[in-house]
């Protein structure tokens, strides 16, 4: 929360809004802190011919093609890994008594609810 009082509006969102001049105070004081010196940036231009991608652009550019097959193969990846890992926790915290052989395993399912209620409810404020 502390983000939103700090850090600036990002300049290229002001300039879809055609807020021209606080895009470019943003830009010269970003160039002032890096040390940049003596060429101060008086304009920025809207780039219009860039317009919106759809889906066709998937199949056309090839490394929006090769990025977009990467990601829909690596992000369910990371989707399994992470709630397998949720799911194996309880397993690792749990207390095995050497005099039972049997591999059963009570899992306490109110705690995965409240897990995933607080998931839900994070996600949610965060979008």
């Amino acid at each position: 929360l502390l983000a939103i009082f700090l850090m600036p509006e990002s300049p290229r969102w002001l300039v879809c809004q055609n807020r021209m001049d606080e895009a470019v105070d943003i830009v010269n004081s970003w160039a002032n802190k890096n040390g940049v010196k003596g060429c101060p940036i008086t304009a920025l231009e809207d780039d219009d011919h860039q317009g919106e991608a759809g889906c066709i652009e998937v199949w056309r550019d090839r490394s929006i093609r090769k990025d977009y097959w990467l990601m829909s193969l690596i992000w369910p990846c990371f989707g399994l890994a992470y709630y397998g890992i949720v799911m194996l926790l309880p397993r690792l915290f749990q207390q095995h008594d050497e005099n039972k052989p049997d591999c059963t395993l009570k899992f306490g399912f109110k705690s995965l609810a409240i897990s995933c209620t607080a998931e839900a409810l994070g996600v949610l404020w965060a979008s």
